[in-house]
């Protein structure tokens, strides 16, 4: 009897730890109005000079230091970077320049 207890105690603790997470979401969304809310674009970024393991974390690391970059992927065997971004707030030139000045030459693919 003890174990049919835990169970259901876990279930519904997982139930209500879902409900409050999908309401939070609702929530976050009723809060910003459609005007506020922004749309991201992604660029895609050939980067010069990556050699080691390394290369790619601080480029990485460059692009997401820029104000407006929501998230960066790096590719060392391809000598790439793709950066989703706020145009709101940074454009691809931005981005490009902040790697530059990291050490590694980089340019938007057209």
């Amino acid at each position: 009897m003890k174990r049919w207890w835990a169970a259901g105690t876990t279930l519904a603790a997982l139930v209500v730890l879902v409900g409050v997470t999908t309401c939070k979401k609702e929530d976050d969304q009723r809060q910003a109005p459609a005007a506020e809310r922004s749309t991201t674009n992604e660029v895609a970024l050939n980067v010069q000079g990556m050699h080691c393991a390394t290369c790619p974390v601080t480029v990485r690391t460059a692009a997401k230091g820029v104000t407006g970059v929501v998230d960066a992927r790096v590719s060392m065997d391809e000598g790439k970077a793709w950066v989703t971004f706020d145009p709101a707030r940074t454009d691809p030139t931005k981005i490009a320049e902040a790697i530059t000045e990291s050490g590694y030459p980089s340019t938007r693919i057209p």
